[in-house]
């Protein structure tokens, strides 16, 4: 049966299926070209990071792309973690708990993206511009390095 169906189909139709579809598909592919390429240009500036050892590093999930080639001499900590023991931890629950620990400035490196961990928006603006120096920043995220006093 399969084998008279791909017989007697036309060929054309479906050529002419296949060029219809990619005409449609060509702006989303040039989209994720383009997201790519700035994923990468991020993950390209945290690799340049590669060379401390021993930092604490606060991340997101969404960072964890660029974050992890720095996870074998330091210390990261995720905010989307943090979040999630804080919303089913048995202890009381700590309102703006991603909000203290962006204004803690107890980390070396802070790399985030500004878009929402469990819903919160992450508040850029929390992060103390005397203790923190922001080194990179593009569509995908933002780095900041703590001063070396």
């Amino acid at each position: 049966f399969v084998y008279i169906f791909i017989n007697k189909f036309k060929k054309g139709v479906l050529i002419f299926l296949a060029i219809g579809i990619l005409i449609f598909e060509i702006q989303n592919v040039a989209s994720s070209l383009k997201n790519y390429i700035k994923f990468k240009n991020f993950q390209s500036y945290v690799l340049k990071l590669s060379n401390e050892e021993g930092k604490l590093i606060l991340a997101s999930r969404e960072t964890y792309f660029a974050v992890r080639l720095l996870r074998k001499n330091n210390t990261l900590v995720s905010l989307g973690t943090i979040e999630s023991v804080n919303k089913f931890s048995k202890k009381s629950y700590i309102e703006n708990k991603i909000d203290s620990e962006l204004t803690s400035n107890k980390y070396d490196y802070i790399i985030l993206t500004s878009a929402p961990i469990y819903f919160t928006l992450v508040k850029e603006k929390l992060i103390d511009k005397q203790k923190y120096k922001k080194i990179f920043t593009n569509e995908m995220g933002y780095i900041y390095k703590k001063y070396n006093y």
